[in-house]
């Protein structure tokens, strides 16, 4: 992906932007997700109190997750709405 299309994207993504809002889901299968991934952290700041947190969110991101069927891995699905 060139800059070019990168910062198309991004403004994309900035005028896209909405206010953000916290609710409770319908949804137990993105609840499901989410607690997964609550999961996987703790036990990894168990096993390394010092873990770089972005690091970890980098690995979190190569996650499969069946909520994002047909793209089931969130750095893949953030790559490819990026793109248009």
């Amino acid at each position: 992906m060139g800059s070019g299309h990168l910062s198309a994207a991004i403004q994309r993504e900035l005028e896209a932007v909405e206010p953000v809002v916290i609710a409770k889901t319908n949804s137990r299968s993105h609840l499901g997700t989410i607690n997964d991934f609550l999961f996987m952290l703790r036990r990894q700041l168990h096993g390394e109190p010092d873990v770089d947190l972005v690091q970890a969110a980098l690995e979190l991101a190569h996650t499969p997750v069946g909520p994002l069927w047909p793209v089931s891995f969130p750095d893949k699905l953030t790559r490819h709405l990026l793109e248009g």
